[in-house]
């Protein structure tokens, strides 16, 4: 007998956390939209999760909407580094397998724009378990996040070296209960390192200036 509606795992199994891919855009505008992607296949309580990141060298990014797959997504955490760089996770219940990641800001964003999909699967509730979020302009960014037992979490965001955007992402499942587990991610030479969570991707995207920022945010589920 299925426990499910107890907060246990559901008929179809234990939680899943799925990867399926990153995009990006280096066109300024004020919108942006990724066209038909790949959203994975639902299985029992499913959302999509978007990592979504901003970097304006004129401005500060503002999100007015988001919707993924024709759905108004729903903002879970943010971080931000001085008023240019801005990252953000988004969920979404989308039944479909395809569809646009489609996004509104409240200005212009001059440098790029960063997308980590993810499907996250037979979850027990909806809700995060919990959410935190890091940015630092120099170094590791760090933070502490509380992880269910046979829960998935996971972490995405932008990171610089040498002035080099890199579309950065980490998530891991099946995990043991633990409280205050550490997630961070810094660099060695052009690769960055992931600690607390699996690497997942990281693709360069634009070449600009000589920063070295990296920001994040990162939510776990039962």
């Amino acid at each position: 007998m299925s426990r499910f509606g107890l907060g246990m795992t559901s008929r179809y199994g234990p939680a899943r956390l799925i990867f399926l891919d990153q995009y990006f855009s280096t066109v300024t505008a004020a919108s942006w939209n990724t066209g038909a992607i790949n959203l994975g296949q639902a299985r029992g309580r499913s959302l999509v999760a978007v990592g979504l990141s901003a970097a304006s060298g004129t401005s500060t990014p503002t999100v007015n909407s988001i919707t993924i797959g024709g759905v108004a997504a729903t903002l879970i955490e943010t971080a931000a580094i001085a008023t240019q760089y801005r990252t953000w996770l988004y969920v979404a219940e989308v039944p479909a397998e395809s569809g646009a990641i489609a996004v509104t800001m409240a200005g212009n964003v001059d440098q790029c724009f960063v997308a980590a999909v993810y499907r996250l699967n037979n979850l027990a509730s909806l809700t995060p378990f919990h959410t935190n979020n890091a940015g630092v302009t120099s170094g590791v960014a760090s933070l502490s996040l509380n992880v269910p037992a046979r829960g998935i979490a996971l972490a995405a965001g932008i990171g610089r070296i040498s002035g080099a955007y890199y579309a950065i992402a980490a998530g891991d499942e099946g995990m043991a209960a633990e409280t205050g587990r550490t997630v961070s991610v810094n660099n060695s030479g052009s690769n960055f390192l992931w600690t607390g969570l699996i690497e997942r991707d990281e693709d360069h995207i634009v070449t600009a200036g000589s920063a070295t920022q990296r920001m994040m945010t990162a939510a776990s589920w039962a």
